[in-house]
């Protein structure tokens, strides 16, 4: 069975979800049968599956987040993971605990995702990202807040736009927010490649992340527009 996955799609979150259930029926057709006359066992849990692509992706942010193609990766399996999420009403679980299938079949998506976006050339946006990740390490940033400090900043970012919308005058909403959002998900993955090398629980930074995706989707903005939008106010 080979990856459907293309450059072109390889970001798209209907193609992640797709090679997800792909793969977790191939798993359970091809592998978990004991015998060609024994009923085949459920279907792995999606929701396990997502749980391990995210560990994936952090591993790659921590590991290649200093290189344009490996946060791009990265933070394209976490807006997928985050979006898959919402849509199912799937809760993140602690991926210590998962099977060693969820982890074989969530390798097989992401190297799907990561191979097709490896074969590109740099993302512009990546690039941009990259450069402002490495230059708030430079700058010193300060330690990572406690967990409860970033969950409460992911929970009011959005309260937090929303209040810049009824104060920002005309053609000042979508350039202060592009920045807002911009300087917000730098800080967030440098704190969590920051929280990865010191052994501890990223969660609050993966939350964190999760909520700029979100408030960026409602506003219909990807991350390239951002990046144009910041040049364009520079």
């Amino acid at each position: 069975m080979e990856a459907s996955l293309t450059p072109r799609r390889a970001w798209a979150t209907t193609a992640v979800r797709a090679q997800v259930r792909q793969w977790s029926t191939y798993y359970t057709t091809r592998i978990l049968w004991s015998a060609d006359d024994a009923p085949s066992p459920p279907p792995p849990s999606e929701a396990r599956v997502l749980d391990a692509l995210e560990a994936l992706a952090v591993v790659d942010i921590a590991q290649r987040g200093t290189a344009p193609h490996g946060l791009a990766v990265g933070l394209t399996l976490l807006d997928a993971v985050e979006r898959l999420r919402r849509e199912t009403g799937f809760v993140a679980a602690p991926a210590a605990d998962l099977e060693r299938h969820h982890r074989v079949i969530a390798r097989r998506v992401y190297t799907g995702v990561r191979d097709a976006i490896d074969a590109l050339p740099a993302l512009p946006w990546a690039q941009a990202l990259v450069a402002e990740v490495i230059a708030d390490v430079d700058r010193r940033v300060p330690t990572r807040h406690g967990g409860g400090a970033a969950a409460r900043r992911a929970r009011d970012l959005q309260r937090t736009v929303a209040a810049q919308v009824a104060t920002a005058g005309d053609g000042e909403f979508l350039p202060r927010v592009a920045r807002g959002l911009w300087d917000t998900e730098v800080q967030a993955i440098v704190a969590l490649r920051r929280a990865v090398a010191q052994g501890g629980d990223p969660r609050a930074e993966l939350d964190q992340l999760a909520a700029i995706t979100r408030t960026r989707r409602a506003l219909r903005l990807d991350r390239a527009q951002l990046v144009a939008m910041l040049a364009g106010g520079a």
